[in-house]
């Protein structure tokens, strides 16, 4: 049978009516329906349910009453027939055949666009013998950093390798230091190579109460998350360097656009709206990357520590991390005391 050469969208000559084919005499009818290919043996599987299924075909696929159905695309004859008889049904059963009667090579039409329907209809009826696939992704998508440490006021230090302490330990970080100056539990949103895109994602899903401080070291706009098998990979113009083909997968002219500004400047407004509402303090601490203060300077919340020594990587920094290209323990030093000031200036 041809079904599958016709358009997604064409329709056989039925009648809509105001509720968009399914009529108000269907309301209460229990009608059961068994999907799957043409063949006879979807309607013996059916008629062993009840020895009464009916087939629907684009004859009678308007105003359903109670009973058992049987039908495939290929019967209705249209994908618009084949979701008009998923709307109707109070009850669905996937009756997946052992080859599809269109499979060639592996591979069916008919079984596809049969999946594709059943997985949007899975999300508001019980359909017996058919689940959504899950995926992993979804985990590695929305994974966060850390969770809460306590009920009560904490710090959330969020950044890039400078604030996830790349070059130091972890007691040396800036971060850290703060905490233990105000005696407070902290929690980092950090990795090295990160994007703001991925920062801002980071705090606005975590569990950020009022009484809490955000402090965000602000890295380059230049930078963005990108995701493929599963993996997340922290775009920056490094990432060239270290895997040439990946030239082939995205411009790296992409880095210098207005577009990553205005995602910037948007993901850091959507930050200083949430803590503004959720009652949290924030400080927007600027430690890589220039052009976002033309944006930010007249924010109370922001504060500029870039390029306040030097401008290549043997003076930028007052010392360097063991790394050799990151800020050392003095340098962190620095960091915490301007921030410290900051927040109690702010308090």
């Amino acid at each position: 049978m041809a079904w599958f050469t016709l358009a997604a969208t064409q329709c056989y000559n039925v009648k809509r009516s105001d509720d968009y084919y399914v009529s108000k005499r269907n309301i209460g009818s229990v009608i059961t329906v068994y999907v799957g290919d043409v063949t006879e043996h979807l309607g013996e599987l059916a008629r062993q349910h009840d020895p009464m299924a009916t087939l629907i075909d684009q004859n009678n696929c308007v105003d359903l009453d109670s009973g058992t159905y049987y039908t495939s695309i290929g019967d209705v004859g249209s994908l618009v027939n084949f979701a008009l008889v998923l709307r109707q049904a109070t009850h669905i059963t996937y009756a997946r055949p052992v080859q599809w009667s269109d499979q060639v090579k592996g591979s069916s039409k008919m079984q596809a666009w049969t999946e594709d329907y059943l997985s949007v209809f899975a999300n508001n009826k019980v359909i017996i013998n058919f689940d959504i696939k899950l995926t992993d992704d979804k985990d590695t998508m929305l994974q966060l950093e850390e969770p809460r440490k306590v009920s009560g006021p904490q710090l959330w230090i969020s950044g890039c390798s400078i604030t996830h302490g790349t070059g130091v330990t972890v007691n040396q970080r800036y971060g850290q230091l703060l905490a233990d100056q105000l005696d407070l539990p902290v929690s980092f949103l950090a990795q090295p190579g990160s994007s703001l895109t991925w920062q801002a994602d980071q705090i606005l899903r975590s569990d950020i109460r009022a009484g809490d401080t955000v402090i965000w070291g602000l890295t380059s706009h230049q930078r963005f998350p990108y995701f493929k098998n599963n993996k997340i990979t922290h775009v920056t113009p490094l990432t060239y360097d270290r895997d040439p083909a990946f030239k082939h997968r995205v411009d790296i002219a992409f880095l210098d656009s207005e577009q990553l500004i205005y995602q910037a400047v948007v993901e850091i407004h959507q930050v200083i709206n949430f803590c503004r509402v959720a009652g949290a303090r924030l400080i927007l601490a600027q430690l890589l990357g220039r052009g976002l203060e033309k944006y930010l300077h007249h924010y109370s919340e922001y504060l500029m520590l870039t390029d306040q020594h030097g401008r290549n990587l043997d003076d930028m920094f007052l010392d360097l991390g063991s790394d050799h290209s990151h800020p050392g323990p003095g340098m962190h030093q620095w960091y915490c005391e301007q921030i410290l000031n900051k927040y109690k200036e702010s308090k």
